[in-house]
């Protein structure tokens, strides 16, 4: 199935795509024309082009190929998380949904048009 994918540049090599969100260890690596697969849990994408230019973080939008797409309808949580590390092994496990920080927690907040995936490859970038 066709999705929409947010990446952003490397913060130290421009050069590389990497999660728009998500850093430190479980950010994912983007190589256009490969299978990109999360060590944890699933990808987020969207479903069509306007949903993903709805969502401000990431530098590019690109439209991929993915494999097992969902939609994403999470249970909303907001609280305190030391690392988003933690964050991610527990978002995964509970079902949380994280999307935008907010003072010392975070505010949750499912974006529009939200799906999740098992894998991803970009195929071309768009804007």
């Amino acid at each position: 199935m066709i999705v929409y994918k947010k990446v952003s540049y490397g913060r130290y090599n421009q050069d590389r795509l990497y999660s728009a969100f998500i850093n430190g260890k479980y950010q994912l690596e983007y190589k256009p024309g490969e299978w990109t697969t999360p060590t944890v849990g699933k990808i987020f994408a969207f479903d069509n082009l306007n949903h993903a230019n709805l969502f401000r973080l990431g530098n590019e939008t690109w439209t991929a190929e993915a494999e097992d797409v969902e939609e994403f309808h999470p249970p909303v949580f907001s609280g305190h998380i030391p690392t988003i590390e933690k964050y991610i092994k527990s978002y995964w496990k509970k079902k949380f949904h994280i999307l935008l920080r907010h003072g010392a927690g975070f505010l949750t907040v499912e974006p529009v048009g939200s799906v999740v995936c098992s894998r991803i490859k970009l195929l071309e970038k768009v804007c």
